[in-house]
């Protein structure tokens, strides 16, 4: 994320980012895994560590920087001593106690300060920092930790404040293992590391570290140990048992090292970060939070005390809850199932984890990142758990182990199939238990031997069964356990163990004194599985003491060799037998991703070359100079329309690869920027998309198959198609290689993950806009549509995977189902995946330039949950429990105020709100105007505003204290007295009147003249009048003008009419919405009609297209309205122009919205009641005869796909 800083509406702040990680169905699994959530454990603070005093190895306000490159200052203040202490409040809701730790390299340079300086050039720039919580108990000692139920507020010194990895481990067993031990690369703990110790209110280094505890167990007190190790830094591994999350300190005391304003005011930028993996619930909300309007430049700067505390951000589930989700993803079972067919019946991969009852799950990136698929057969296995080397880090490829090594006995047929196998003492198990996972993969498994001739290098061939069934080799003696005292006649006996195992037979030979000296063995028998048990039998009754145990061979591995291989003779053998890392899942996303390439393509099989005069467009961006953009401006269209994805060539300037990005109008947006010797004009070469080819290797691996659409969803498909199509042809230009992925699942990670470093981003400045425009289109099919700005409403994205579509057995518009989960299961609000999430990033910010403000300098973090229940109930809550949304970051308003009718300006005839509450400007400037793909805080007052209303616009900006307005998305119905209003931006569920045959499918018309006039018949439901009717594909009212959803659309002609009966309710207020355009004529003309729409004899809207309609579909929307009394009601749509104008409007998608909405949330587990369309304004149109609200679009409607 880049670090500068935007203005706080619609604005993004972010320190450097660096990539690291109830519903009664779930009763049975809640209480299965209730003992799971959180492994407690003491965990000591390691003695091998080196104790030191704090100053040597984190700086805070000594005389001199620790660090000596030059860089450095003297005497400089601390943080705390300057007023500008950030600290961090961390409370634990979970059951079992939590280890939670900080960590940085503090490389961290300003982008935007002239010298590139360093936030903090005190400390040292290698190495690690890590700062981590604890505690001290009664008798001294001193813990990692923090207790269930307890809170620890601590501050955080200079060294941690920039681009925070903050890991919330939830099982401590290897928090302190040494980097170099088995699972030490999980923590990267360096036992060498110099560590020191600040307790509750000890003041050291001249700061007070630890501010405040609460509710620790009796005995115990909170501390926070400081760690710098010399040693490169290492993140927390992805399959660690930790809950990742990210947090960045900015603030006025930063102008003692550079000099950047925009670096250099009071933020606190945080994240619950889901971009590599989830594992637990945390939620996070930033403390004092300035309200504020104007600004230090403007003058104008004004304060609402007092601060207040943003809303939660994350989760406010508890561990079981989460836990339970996410096994239910990984399981394939219960409300996470992504279907019997999506993965071929098998769930989301997880993390590998011995213990059986943690479940860690990456992200749909780190499918591929992580994935144990490895092109390179015979090379070593990548990707290897961190607990065991022998375990990939990722179950994609079947779980169980990676390989099993056993030695083998001499072989005199070099063309064996049957091959003895020999093992040293405690191999055995550790074979038989690995061959068996790897067997219960139902993977290949090939086998090596270890050798330096050639001749038998490589894999050799496969295994086809292992048979563990062995004979007894031999009977040793116990030394010194020959006993004594045995007669001549003494035998052994010689016990299968566990019942296996028969027939071996034991000579026993004595010495002097009755000795057992050793045991000959007459018959290895057969069958044992395991050494089976030997005791000794004297009939004389005076042998006593022998001890003896049983040596067996190492079983039967059935193999088949490979053509023309053949095995080593007269040698002893050592085999290795391996997996060759397959992976499921990235298979499957890969192979719908290329599918939906392939469909797009097929639609232009017979597009020839086009040619267009364009001229390239110069643009600035804040007002700095004019750059070359990506932009070209055609001097007329082609005859044939253009198309994103089609090839773009010129005479000059046109990189290699240049693809249509998007299209608005006459304006087309390349892929590439052109070189800087493009010429102004000149003529450009438009070809159809090619096909992404695949390599000999990728089509190994990658299986595209056939998608099909009936007829009414064939124009949306076509649309997410583009955009599928596009993105994956911007990153096919100059693809890093991947190292052990085919080309296909390398190009389709870098889509999912977004690789920002497209060909020709760095040309100039306006690469950035560049990236944003492609990664937007990414952003968009991962909400499952085409285009999140055409189809802002959120409740028709996140599509369920398990829906089918497609003409396959899911949801083909699921791109990448980590999404769904984490948005409409998990109901999370951290990154969701790993493209930026709009709701993922809080920024909470004071006034840039007032040096006098440090607020907000705290942040509030709950692990599993946001307030403590049933035995934890006295836990301290977070002290803000509404949630924070990108419009109401301080949570959910209720207020009063009036309604009434904008009188001016570019919302002229809107609705809009004016606050009368107390303190309404405290008010107003809680709320915030949506940002790009983001729907406004919704607002309710039931009777007077339509259900799904948003707040859109501050006509008279948010310092204005005699006119604290807000433009409604909808008409409302006005009132001068004040009501009480609800702004909320939680996903709310939009209630919808039924309408019959709302898009006209009824009756076909699948002959020609593909239209008719009056129509009748089954399921019909409306009553036409006049010239109106229902036309299909082909007629002459739609060969100029598709329908926008689906196939078919009525037609008004003249004083022609539609309408039907339809259920409202008395007391809600209600709008009518629908699609129209007017009738476009072969000769280019556009018909003016005129429409009114009607509630029995109550006009409730009045449309008038605007002169200068191009015959495009708009969304039109009535005024509010209400009835008098419940029941049935007539609907009627009528057009007004003169009769025998011929003058036609075209209509579809009819839609009724009202009632009573509720709030959902985004942690409802059910998907919300959608819209039947939501379409991004393109250009108002109004007239002085035009009611209600008119929005024009280059696409209609997104039909429903769940």
């Amino acid at each position: 994320m880049p670090k500068s800083l935007a203005l706080r509406i619609g604005g993004i702040v972010g320190g450097k980012r660096r990539r690291v990680r109830h519903d009664p169905s779930l009763r049975l699994q809640l209480l299965q895994l209730e003992d799971r959530c959180l492994m407690s454990a003491d965990i000591p603070i390691p003695i091998t560590n080196p104790v030191v005093p704090l100053s040597t190895i984190f700086w805070n306000g000594e005389a001199a920087p620790l660090n000596k490159d030059g860089n450095g200052k003297a005497n400089i203040p601390s943080p705390e001593a300057s007023g500008a202490a950030k600290t961090i409040t961390i409370t634990n809701y979970g059951t079992d106690t939590l280890y939670p730790y900080l960590r940085t390299a503090n490389d961290g340079k300003d982008p935007n300060d002239s010298l590139n300086r360093y936030y903090d050039p005190q400390d040292l720039h290698s190495g690690e920092f890590r700062e981590y919580v604890g505690y001290a108990k009664s008798d001294g000692s001193k813990y990692l930790g923090l207790p269930s139920g307890a809170t620890i507020t601590f501050q955080v010194p200079l060294a941690l404040w920039d681009g925070d990895n903050i890991s919330l481990v939830t099982d401590g067993t290897n928090l302190t293992t040494p980097m170099n031990a088995p699972a030490g690369t999980l923590f990267g703990y360096d036992p060498s590391a110099q560590i020191s110790t600040a307790g509750n209110g000890q003041i050291v280094s001249n700061s007070t570290w630890v501010q405040g505890g609460s509710n620790y167990p009796v005995g115990q007190s909170p501390l926070v140990m400081f760690y710098y190790s010399t040693s490169p830094p290492l993140t927390t591994s992805d399959d660690a048992p930790s809950q990742p999350a990210e947090v960045t300190f900015r603030d006025p005391y930063l102008k003692n090292f550079i000099d950047d304003s925009f670096q250099t005011f009071a933020l606190l930028n945080y994240d619950v970060t889901n971009v590599n993996k989830l594992s637990a619930p945390a939620s996070m909300e930033a403390s004092n939070v300035p309200i504020t309007s104007g600004s230090v430049q403007s003058n104008n700067l004004q304060y609402y005390l007092p601060n207040k505390d943003f809303g939660w951000h994350g989760s406010n589930k508890d561990a079981a809850t989460l836990t339970s989700l996410i096994k239910s993803f990984v399981t394939n079972q219960g409300p996470a199932s992504v279907g019997d067919y999506y993965f071929g019946g098998a769930g989301w991969p997880q993390y590998y984890n011995p213990n059986p009852n943690e479940y860690i799950i990456p992200s749909g990136s780190n499918i591929f990142d992580n994935s144990p698929l490895n092109v390179h057969v015979g090379d070593p296995a990548v990707n290897r758990s961190h607990y065991d080397n022998n375990r990939w880090l990722l179950s994609s490829s079947g779980g169980g182990a990676i390989q099993a090594s056993a030695g083998g006995d001499v072989l005199n047929d070099p063309n064996a199939t049957m091959l003895p196998l020999e093992f040293g003492p405690g191999q055995r198990a550790v074979f038989i238990q690995n061959i068996a996972s790897m067997v219960a993969s139902k993977q290949a498994i090939s086998f090596t031997i270890s050798t330096s001739d050639p001749k038998y290098q490589g894999v050799l061939g496969t295994l086809v069964s292992y048979n563990p069934s062995s004979q007894v080799r031999a009977i040793n003696i116990t030394p010194g356990a020959g006993g004594s005292g045995y007669g001549p006649n003494t035998k052994v006996i010689i016990s299968g163990a566990n019942g296996n195992g028969v027939d071996a037979v034991g000579q026993v030979n004595i010495g002097k004194n009755g000795e057992i000296e050793s045991v000959g063995l007459v018959n290895p028998g057969s069958g044992y599985t395991s050494p089976p048990t030997i005791t000794f039998f004297d009939p004389s009754g005076r042998g006593k003491g022998a001890k003896a145990t049983a040596d067996i061979t190492g079983g039967t591995a059935v193999v088949k060799l490979a053509d023309g291989r053949t095995l080593p003779t007269g040698v002893g053998m050592s085999y290795v037998f391996q997996r060759t890392g397959t992976d499921y899942a990235a298979a499957a996303i890969t192979n719908l991703w290329y599918s939906w390439a392939n469909y797009y393509v097929k639609q232009f099989a017979n597009f020839t070359t086009e040619t267009a005069q364009g001229a390239v467009v110069y643009s600035s961006i804040g007002g700095g100079p004019q750059l070359l953009t990506n932009q070209i401006t055609l001097t007329s269209p082609p005859a044939v329309p253009l198309a994103v994805g089609m090839t773009v060539t010129a005479a000059q300037g046109i990189p290699a690869g240049t693809t249509i990005l998007k299209i608005d109008g006459n304006t087309i947006y390349l892929s590439q920027l052109p070189d800087a010797n493009t010429p102004p004009t000149q003529t450009y070469t438009f070809g159809k998309p090619q096909t992404l080819a695949l390599d000999a290797v990728s089509a190994q691996y990658t299986h595209p198959y056939d998608l099909s659409f009936a007829p009414a969803d064939q124009q949306n498909a076509k649309l997410f198609a583009a955009s599928v199509y596009e993105s994956m042809a911007i990153q096919a230009v100059g693809l890093p290689p991947s190292p052990y992925l085919p080309t296909s699942m390398n190009l389709v990670a870098h889509v999912v993950k977004f690789w920002a470093n497209l060909p020709t981003h760095d040309k100039s400045a306006w690469g950035t806009i560049l990236v944003g425009e492609a990664r937007d289109i990414a952003k968009s099919i991962l909400r499952g549509v085409y285009d999140y700005y055409q189809v802002p409403d959120q409740s028709l994205w996140y599509p369920d995977p398990k829906t089918y579509t497609g003409g396959q057995k899911f949801n083909v518009y699921n791109l990448d189902p980590y999404v769904w989960f984490v948005h409409k299961v998990a109901g999370l609000t951290g990154y969701g995946f790993s493209i930026d999430d709009d709701l993922a990033n809080p920024s909470a910010t004071g006034p840039r330039g007032d040096d006098s403000n440090h607020f907000p300098s705290n942040l509030q973090i709950g692990f599993a949950g946001t307030k403590g229940t049933g035995k934890l109930s006295h836990a301290t809550p977070l002290t803000n429990q509404e949630e924070w949304f990108p419009t109401t970051k301080w949570g959910s308003i209720q207020t009063t105020a009036t309604i009434g009718i904008q009188q001016d300006g570019a919302y002229k005839g809107y609705s809009v709100i004016t606050l009368t509450g107390p303190n309404p400007l405290r008010t107003l400037n809680q709320i915030l105007t949506p940002g790009p793909g983001q729907v406004g805080a919704y607002i309710s007052a039931p009777g007077f505003i339509v259900p799904g209303t948003t707040l859109i616009y501050f006509p008279n900006g948010v310092d204005d204290a005699k006119n604290p307005t807000i433009i409604l998305s909808q008409n409302a119905i006005s009132t001068t007295t004040p009501i009480t209003i609800t702004i909320d931006a939680a996903q709310m569920t939009i209630p919808r009147v039924l309408v019959n045959n709302p898009s006209f499918t009824n009756p076909p018309q699948t002959n020609a003249p593909y239209y008719t006039v009056d129509p009748s018949g089954p399921n019909v439901s409306w009553s036409f009048n006049g010239s109106a009717g229902v036309a299909g594909t082909g007629s002459v009212y739609t060969r100029n003008n598709p329908a926008p959803v689906g196939s078919q659309v009525a037609f008004i002609e003249d004083q022609g009419g539609i309408s039907q009966m339809v259920n409202l309710t008395a007391g809600g207020a209600y709008a009518v919405s629908f699609l129209v355009a007017q009738r476009r004529l072969d000769d280019g003309s556009v018909n003016m009609q005129s429409l009114q729409v009607k509630i029995d004899k109550q006009i409730v809207g009045d449309f008038t297209a605007s002169p200068t309609s191009d015959g495009r579909y708009v969304l039109f929307t009535s005024n509010a309205f209400t009835v008098k009394l419940s029941g049935s009601h007539r609907l009627a749509i009528v057009g007004v122009s003169a009769a025998g104008s011929k003058n036609s409007a075209l209509i579809d998608n009819v839609v009724i919205t009202g009632g009573l909405a509720a709030r959902l949330g985004l942690t409802a587990l059910n998907p919300p009641i959608r819209r039947a369309v939501l379409v991004k304004p393109r250009g108002f149109m109004r007239s002085s005869s035009v009611s209600g609200r008119v929005f024009a679009s280059r696409a209609a409607a997104l039909r429903a796909r769940r």
